[in-house]
């Protein structure tokens, strides 16, 4: 749902709001049960290619109305993976529609392709660690109609220091 644009500063500007409703529960869940203790390990789905294979062997995802439930390697590896590192012809078309991220460990997806096609529609994530998605690399990934809510830092979020005043931060983080 849009709201009618409405004038924000005295020199003209316009600004809309929108609101989210979205269900997270799926049919199918994929769930890690034990996410405690100091490692903060959870499940997690990578998709690859073994270019060096004659032929090689590719993986292709196209999922529909999934949940993944407490998945991720916090601080390390996103709940769902992608990895190129070869280009292919035709290319790999991934699809992942109308699924959901809830309480995971790190970001719900992590994109590191090279011309492997990824479609990301009306996805949730709720809840997750560090972020949403993370596109590392990739020439045609689409993310069309996504919601992300509810962002916080990882448990084992790196801390940095500031070379001049000598303090203390935990690198940006964000959705996208």
């Amino acid at each position: 749902h849009y709201s009618d644009k409405f004038q924000v500063d005295a020199a003209g500007g316009t600004e809309e709001l929108r609101a989210v409703v979205a269900r997270v529960d799926r049919t199918v869940v994929f769930e890690s049960e034990d996410t405690e203790g100091d490692r903060y390990y959870g499940g997690h789905f990578e998709i690859f290619d073994v270019p060096v294979t004659i032929p090689p062997r590719v993986g292709k995802v196209d999922l529909h109305h999934v949940r993944f439930h407490k998945f991720g390697k916090d601080g390390l590896s996103g709940s769902v993976k992608f990895g190129y590192s070869s280009n292919y012809e035709p290319p790999v078309v991934n699809t992942l529609l109308g699924c959901s991220w809830t309480d995971n460990l790190e970001y719900g997806l992590h994109v590191v392709g090279a011309n492997a096609p990824f479609i990301l529609k009306d996805n949730v994530m709720a809840n997750g660690r560090n972020g949403g998605i993370f596109i590392q690399s990739g020439s045609s990934v689409q993310v069309i109609h996504n919601a992300i809510i509810g962002v916080s830092r990882s448990f084992n979020a790196p801390v940095t220091t500031n070379e001049l005043t000598g303090g203390q931060r935990v690198p940006n983080y964000a959705g996208i």
